[in-house]
């Protein structure tokens, strides 16, 4: 009897470790992006998650319905009860007695030319930046791929640069866009609208979508706010952290 006690306790916490990694996945793509909440809970444009206290009833409530008149958008849409169970499990593990402060996340002392560099990549007057769509140095949403290697070698080729990650999405009641797939299932799509200044996640159903190779997307259009000497300070920043 004991040992079956002890084994159903291992299911079951197998089963909510395998909720919360879920959860984790399904809040990176939906709910940690440039305009709403931070990484792992911290904050973002949209409030600190990490640290405050929170019933799974409100959570799944929030995450299904939204919150009328704010920019909390509701995912019943999109996801299912599992699925927005999972991301409520993820939250709930970051949670904890509300903190008296907002957590503070220490960035590390650079020299003067490469905090000019980290400034301008997360600069907040530029819709994020490059920050926007990059993680670096422990910071930003990553979106897009990591940054640490193959970087382009100078402003010029930086504007140029075009992702082979990027994808042309046909659609049947749109015109096609540059989309950054994220989740490509038998019956789901999911993926990142490049058309708009922000990437924005969308979902389809597969036979509304078709994805094909040259997506026709560089950086010059994201990148029509910075100088070329902004730029070759971002990748001096860049380069710093390889």
């Amino acid at each position: 009897m004991k040992f079956c006690a002890v084994l159903l306790f291992s299911v079951l916490a197998f089963a909510q470790d395998d909720s919360i990694a879920t959860g984790a996945m399904l809040f990176r793509t939906h709910c940690s992006v440039a305009y709403c909440h931070g990484s792992a809970g911290t904050p973002g444009r949209a409030p600190q998650l990490a640290g405050r206290s929170f019933t799974r009833e409100h959570l799944t409530d929030v995450i299904a319905n939204g919150i009328p008149k704010t920019a909390m958008p509701g995912f019943k849409k999109e996801l299912n009860q599992a699925r927005i169970a999972a991301i409520a499990s993820y939250v709930l593990s970051l949670t904890g007695p509300a903190a008296a402060e907002p957590i503070k996340l220490e960035r590390r002392d650079l020299p003067p030319e490469l905090k000019a560099g980290r400034a301008l990549f997360f600069d907040a007057t530029r819709m994020g930046g490059c920050g926007a769509c990059h993680a670096a140095d422990g910071w930003g949403i990553a979106i897009g791929p990591a940054l640490a290697k193959n970087l382009p070698a100078d402003a010029a080729a930086l504007r140029a640069y075009q992702s082979e990650h990027v994808r042309r999405a046909e659609l049947q009641k749109e015109a096609p866009l540059p989309a950054l797939p994220v989740n490509v299932g038998a019956t789901i799509v999911t993926v990142y609208d490049l058309s708009s200044p922000l990437p924005v996640l969308r979902t389809f159903a597969a036979s509304e979508i078709r994805l094909t190779p040259n997506g026709g997307w560089n950086h010059a259009g994201t990148l029509r706010a910075f100088s070329d000497a902004e730029l070759n300070s971002i990748l001096s920043f860049l380069r710093a952290l390889q």
